[in-house]
């Protein structure tokens, strides 16, 4: 019945699911304040980068920032928050990258797309 009523309606849906923005900035707030809370997350590490603790940031963690739609979007949202809030993109470095994985191979080979030749067919430069 639940389930139902909130995929039906989808204002019931995002407050279910969603926490509103003056909310969730109003907790980062107060953790950000909570020593308890701030040993506790040094206790997991001893280096937390400088730019995480200083400011507030919206972070964005990809294997590989890539300037695409989605963080074009991922931009829009932040800028649109609060002028507080700063957009964070952050890459896994100790991952291992493949190129036997397809989606990962072309995440590392960005293609630009140049318009297109006399036949019609579109033009990239890698």
């Amino acid at each position: 019945m639940i389930i139902e009523e909130l995929l039906s309606d989808r204002q019931k849906f995002n407050s279910f699911v969603y926490t509103p923005l003056d909310k969730a900035i109003g907790e980062l707030k107060h953790r950000q304040s909570d020593e308890k809370l701030e040993k506790y997350v040094e206790s997991f590490s001893a280096v937390i980068p400088e730019i995480i603790t200083k400011r507030m940031n919206a972070v964005l963690f990809r294997h590989i920032a890539t300037p695409n739609y989605e963080v074009r979007r991922f931009l829009h949202i932040v800028s649109a928050i609060d002028d507080k809030v700063h957009p964070l993109l952050l890459e896994y470095t100790d991952d291992k990258f493949t190129n036997r994985n397809n989606c990962k191979f072309y995440l590392g080979k960005i293609p630009f797309y140049k318009g297109k030749n006399k036949n019609n067919e579109s033009l990239f430069e890698y």
